[in-house]
């Protein structure tokens, strides 16, 4: 018989956490370049396309995260939507107070976005909105340029593993 996690408002938020971690999710890094010009990103699964007209996006940020301000300040963010093999790459970006751009080959956009190389689809976005989430910020943005590569296969997080899938 298998095991059975149950969550009620006011129980211990790991048992919310591991609930949900049972929907898999695609694996992004969005960036965007801080107050001091130097590129800063953080690795996401929270990404949904909301809207194909107007071409609409967003993705949820913590708001203890060390990037926040500067997603709050920038009117352009990029999504890289990771491949299956860059799994060390979300590692990094997921790191805190970490050269998080080292170690991965990375360009400038027309849109001052970094743009990392490797990944299978690259999304430009002009930020339209913020709101509150609870202890998140969603950040809604407007698709401006978006190119992928359908052959590659993508990295999933899963029940808090990473894993790639061939499709």
């Amino acid at each position: 018989m298998k095991k059975i996690t149950e969550y009620s408002q006011g129980d211990d938020n790991k048992k919310l956490r591991k609930i949900l971690g049972q929907f898999a999710t695609g694996v992004a890094i969005v960036t965007t370049f801080g107050q001091d010009e130097k590129p800063c990103g953080i690795t996401i699964n929270s990404l949904t396309s909301v809207s194909l007209d107007p071409p609409l996006l967003l993705f949820c940020l913590s708001k203890s995260s060390g990037t926040l301000n500067a997603f709050k300040a920038n009117s352009y963010f990029a999504i890289n939507i990771l491949d299956g093999e860059q799994k060390s790459i979300s590692k990094d970006f997921a790191r805190p107070n970490f050269d998080k751009f080292s170690n991965v080959d990375w360009d400038i956009s027309q849109h001052k976005c970094p743009i990392l190389y490797g990944n299978i689809a690259t999304i430009e976005c002009k930020k339209t909105n913020e709101f509150d989430g609870g202890d998140h910020i969603i950040i809604l943005g407007e698709i401006i340029n978006a190119s992928g590569h359908e052959s590659h296969d993508p990295l999933i997080y899963h029940n808090g593993a990473y894993k790639k899938i061939h499709i």
